[in-house]
């Protein structure tokens, strides 16, 4: 009977875990059908689609981001997609064995003076091993352990990244 009791209370204890991981991720980033998405469109000065283009492109070098232009059929729209990486910080301290890998992909398009940027699929590369964000946290092999300073961390990144895109897409 109490080894009953005490699986019931683990389970219990694993159970509020994983809610209060999930509720932190919901808590401190844009999430989208239980995913972490950070989309928006975004108006533009008004010029030639290429220019747009070429300064996405130039973004895209500068942060060292890996990219393709992606073929589309409505020419009055322009599409480039890519990889991103970032180190972010883990651990309470700068130490190299606390700060983790966070790969995400980009999508910007730009249409009609505008353009509409998403970065998704979100993936924590903790050295060999990697894990989708939204399950990190609550996956013990890796070390998870609830964190909500993670979180803060990667929307920070995020928003400084999205910022810099932005900048680079309303330069004259």
């Amino acid at each position: 009977m109490k080894r009953i009791y005490a699986l019931l209370l683990f389970s219990l204890l694993v159970a509020t875990h994983s809610a209060k991981a999930q509720n932190a991720l919901v808590q401190n980033l844009p999430t989208s059908g239980g995913e972490v998405v950070f989309t928006k469109v975004k108006e533009l000065k008004e010029q030639d689609i290429q220019f747009h283009m070429n300064n996405v492109q130039e973004w895209f070098v500068q942060n060292q981001f890996p990219f393709e232009q992606v073929e589309e059929y409505d020419y009055s729209r322009d599409k480039v997609q890519g990889r991103g990486t970032v180190e972010v910080l883990w651990g309470p301290n700068n130490f190299e064995q606390y700060f983790k890998k966070l790969k995400f992909d980009i999508l910007v398009v730009v249409k009609n003076d505008r353009y509409q940027y998403r970065f998704d699929h979100f993936v924590v590369q903790d050295g060999s091993r990697e894990a989708q964000l939204e399950i990190y946290q609550s996956d013990t092999r890796l070390g998870g352990r609830y964190n909500p300073a993670f979180y803060n961390e990667i929307d920070h990144k995020m928003n400084d990244l999205i910022e810099s895109l932005h900048t680079s897409l309303t330069k004259d």
